[in-house]
């Protein structure tokens, strides 16, 4: 049983037929469940601190017994993990990117690129898009630290300018 929340979303990725990893049948139930699993494990990297270079700083706690190691200290080479994280970065990251570009499906770009005066129009959409658009450059950055991938940094040095155009002066 969906719960009736989740129904249209579930609809919607009826009609898109994202592509699964080999061996899955398309069932949305479980296409939902595992995009927000992979989202979450894209996303883990939101606490970085420079400092520490790890998920979390706590070099400065005496209380701590385990230390984060950096981000890039460590790679899933092989098995599970390491085909969810391919996955992510092959599959969920560029399509949600095209999905969040789509000016007929999201308008989070495209609002960015109004506000930056790069293009004409009015803001479009739920209010919270800039917020489902900042996770994706989260997520993309997240990989990006994993992998060094030139294509996602050239990607996100142009997303980063558009957003940088449209900040108000003050």
């Amino acid at each position: 049983m969906v719960p009736w929340h989740l129904g249209s979303t579930i609809g919607k990725l009826r009609r898109l037929r994202l592509p699964l990893p080999p061996g899955w049948g398309f069932m949305p139930e479980r296409v939902l469940s595992c995009l927000a699993f992979l989202l979450i494990v894209c996303l883990s990297g939101s606490a970085v601190r420079a400092a520490g270079r790890g998920l979390t700083d706590t070099s400065a706690s005496p209380h701590v017994r385990l230390r984060s190691v950096g981000m890039d200290a460590v790679r899933w080479t092989d098995g599970f993990w390491a085909e969810r994280f391919d996955w992510c970065r092959q599959v969920v990251i560029p399509n949600m990117g095209r999905l969040l570009a789509d000016p007929n499906i999201s308008h989070a770009y495209e609002n960015f690129l109004i506000a930056a005066g790069r293009k004409q129009g009015r803001h479009r959409g739920p209010r919270w898009n800039d917020g489902d658009f900042y996770k994706w450059l989260e997520a993309v950055a997240f990989v990006y630290a994993t992998t060094h991938d030139e294509a996602l940094d050239r990607q996100m040095d142009a997303i980063i300018e558009i957003i940088a155009q449209a900040q108000r002066e003050d």
